[in-house]
């Protein structure tokens, strides 16, 4: 889902929008709100997180993350989805049986967390028959 005037982005790449620091190791957000869009083919998406203990909005296409692709760390309040974390690490954000094309908007409410990696599990593991 893209926001007026936007244009979107190419699969494997990713956008920030809103006040970002811009440091060689991570972005940090500067501004309540902050956000940043990326694209990609994975069955799972993660972030590695610094700065204080936070939390961050995410949508996947446009909407909350349905249930049974929610990484460990999401939690579901007034019908949104929310990552969680007390301490800087690798925040678990999809966790998808299947591999497909993934869009989501990462949304900081407050300023002073650095994003420094996003990794992806590319290949799952079939159920036994």
């Amino acid at each position: 889902m893209r926001h007026r005037g936007q244009v979107a982005i190419p699969p494997g790449t990713f956008a920030a929008r809103g006040l970002w620091f811009h440091a060689a190791e991570y972005l940090e957000s500067r501004e309540p709100g902050a956000e940043l869009e990326l694209v990609c083919d994975a069955a799972g998406v993660h972030l590695v997180v610094g700065g204080p203990a936070g939390e961050l909005e995410i949508e996947l296409d446009g909407e909350p993350v349905p249930s049974p692709l929610r990484g460990a760390d999401l939690v579901e309040r007034d019908g949104r989805t929310f990552a969680l974390w007390e301490r800087p690490r690798r925040v678990r954000l999809i966790e998808a049986a299947d591999f497909a094309r993934r869009h989501l908007r990462l949304r900081f409410p407050r300023p002073g967390v650095r994003a420094y990696a996003v990794s992806f599990t590319s290949c799952v593991r079939l159920p036994e028959a």
